[in-house]
């Protein structure tokens, strides 16, 4: 997303000396940030294949971040999902109030994940399945269906999940709407597609 009001920073939280080095030039800056923290390890089945990675990653990483970071940063949202829920029950449509129930190692990384954020004083973003197509040469899970289908490949999906789908452009347009127009400290939103 290019827009004058974002500036990107590129980081390897795993790499605390980058880390440090990233901290320092952020108090050069003399003006606090807004700031949305994306890093995670989330391929679901490389998470299961490498929980140690995931937790460094997911975990680790960010609660040094956050100590390192937090005097240089105004407000911070981590993008999180609705994985920490699990699985709905009788199509219960989640609230940003209900409890953790996690299903796999990925959403039990981002609940310990999230207790991190919010006692640090920061907020979290909760999205649900965010689909399209992706602007880098890494392919997400759309392009891969995609190819699939115009080469003719058979595909495994899911038949017995039903979740909200967004779209990385809403999904990054809520996110900046809610930078700019709403903040609160220790704060969980959902966010999610047009239909529960």
């Amino acid at each position: 997303i290019m827009d004058d009001r974002i500036k990107w920073f590129e980081l390897d939280v795993a790499n605390f000396a980058a880390v440090n080095s990233f901290c320092g030039e952020l108090k050069k800056i003399n003006k606090k940030l807004k700031t949305v923290y994306l890093s995670a390890y989330h391929h679901p089945d490389k998470v299961e294949e490498n929980p140690r990675i995931a937790w460094d990653i997911n975990v680790a990483s960010l609660d040094n971040f956050l100590c390192k970071a937090k005097s240089g940063i105004e407000s911070l949202y981590y993008a999180s999902t609705d994985s920490v829920y699990g699985e709905s029950i009788d199509n219960h449509i989640f609230s940003e109030s209900d409890d953790y129930n996690p299903v796999n190692t990925y959403g039990r990384t981002k609940a310990a994940a999230e207790q991190i954020v919010l006692m640090h004083g920061f907020s979290v973003i909760r999205y649900s399945l965010l689909m399209g197509p992706s602007i880098t040469s890494k392919k997400h899970f759309f392009d891969i269906i995609v190819e699939s289908l115009i080469e003719k490949k058979n595909i495994d999906m899911f038949n017995d999940s039903c979740r909200s789908v967004i779209s990385f452009n809403l999904a990054s347009y809520l996110t900046i709407l809610l930078l700019e127009k709403y903040y609160k400290k220790r704060d969980i939103i959902n966010v999610s597609g047009d239909l529960h």
